[in-house]
């Protein structure tokens, strides 16, 4: 048993397809922008901190004075 649909009908079904895949692919672009950016950032801050982590431990802290230790962290 067949249905026929009527030309609204499949009107209808295309633009509701068309809407959900142009919504998913704006998400998923948006998504994919998003997740680089906080790579990046990620990335910088590891650099950062070591960095950081490098310049604190160049010099033992036992040649260190009280507040040079306490600005080590």
């Amino acid at each position: 048993m067949t249905t026929a649909r009527s030309l609204a009908g499949r009107l209808s079904l295309f633009m509701a397809l068309t809407s959900v895949a142009m919504i998913l692919l704006v998400l998923g672009t948006g998504l994919l922008i998003l997740m680089q950016r906080i790579n990046a950032e990620m990335e910088k801050q590891a650099a950062r901190s070591a960095a950081f982590l490098t310049e604190s431990l160049a010099v033992p802290l036992w040649s260190l004075d009280y507040d040079a230790a306490r600005a080590v962290g």
